[in-house]
């Protein structure tokens, strides 16, 4: 569905049910659990449609569309909640409103969502919740969460999952704004070389192992994208920092891929060095890239 989530802001956003299979061996110890999927820089949420395959396959049970009306279950499941940021996948937008492509407003979508889910979209007033952020989306999601737990969320908001992120102050350095190609470039100039940098980022990004299967609609989403929308992004970009990491007060899980060539290996050391030290933990992959 597409709605309006603030003011002059229509999202795309779905939410899938994954029934908890009574075959599975703690399915009698755990209840429901609410989890919110963030994406990374331009990209939709359908980059979590294997990952979701996946964990049901884990649960035992089977991916389900759920509408508004139709939330009762007679058992647990996993409730995901996925969304386009704006001006991506399905939530279209002008990609000439400069502003609206802003980190502080992009992050105000993402609180308002979880504010949603937190609030009244939830199947029970107290079920936990976790974030899965990843790239960029792991600055938003650590953002968020410390601001929620400001307001004393910390009982319903059980933990993050930050994958493939990176934080300013590390050795990537600062990298607000954007690649320098956003901010010196003419955009006739950045539309024609669209197509080169979505295979760029498509090899730089996807493990060889994956490339064939996934090549098609990576790059067709990729340079679906108005350049115009990914200057206005990029240009406002802001990580999330050192000081913004040492705050995060729920448990965290940190994935980084070994051969991650977007943010290399270091980038997610750095993140995981910067988290209290009793909140993460770090599992490494030699398959994964970015």
């Amino acid at each position: 569905m597409t709605d309006e989530i603030r003011n002059g802001r229509k999202l795309m956003r779905r939410k899938i049910a994954i029934p908890i299979g009574f075959s599975t061996d703690f399915s009698d110890e755990v209840g429901d659990v609410d989890i919110i999927f963030v994406h990374g820089s331009c990209a939709s949420s359908n980059q979590y449609n294997s990952m979701l395959e996946c964990l049901a396959a884990n649960v035992a049970g089977d991916l389900r569309d759920v509408n508004e009306e139709d939330v009762d279950h007679t058992g647990p499941q996993l409730t995901c909640y996925l969304f386009d940021s704006l001006g991506c996948g399905e939530s279209d937008h002008s990609p000439h409103d400069w502003y609206a492509y802003s980190t502080d407003e992009l992050d105000s979508d993402l609180e308002a969502i979880t504010r949603l889910v937190l609030g009244q979209e939830s199947c029970k007033p107290d079920t936990p919740l976790f974030l899965v952020g990843h790239s960029f989306g792991v600055s938003q999601v650590i953002r968020l969460v410390n601001k929620l737990n400001a307001e004393k969320f910390t009982d319903r908001i059980k933990g993050v999952v930050l994958i493939s992120g990176a934080i300013n102050g590390g050795p990537l350095g600062n990298m607000d704004g954007g690649h320098w190609i956003f901010r010196y470039l003419p955009l006739s100039v950045l539309r024609r070389i669209q197509p080169i940098l979505s295979q760029s980022f498509f090899k730089a990004a996807v493990h060889p192992s994956n490339q064939q299967r996934l090549q098609k609609s990576a790059n067709d989403l990729s340079n679906a994208n108005d350049m115009a929308m990914c200057r206005a992004f990029y240009r406002q970009q802001k990580y999330a920092t050192v000081n913004d990491a040492k705050a995060l007060e729920v448990n965290a899980i940190i994935i980084h891929g070994e051969n991650d060539r977007v943010f290399p290996l270091k980038a997610g050391e750095h993140l995981n060095n910067s988290i209290p030290s009793s909140k993460k933990s770090m599992p490494l992959s030699m398959m994964l890239k970015h």
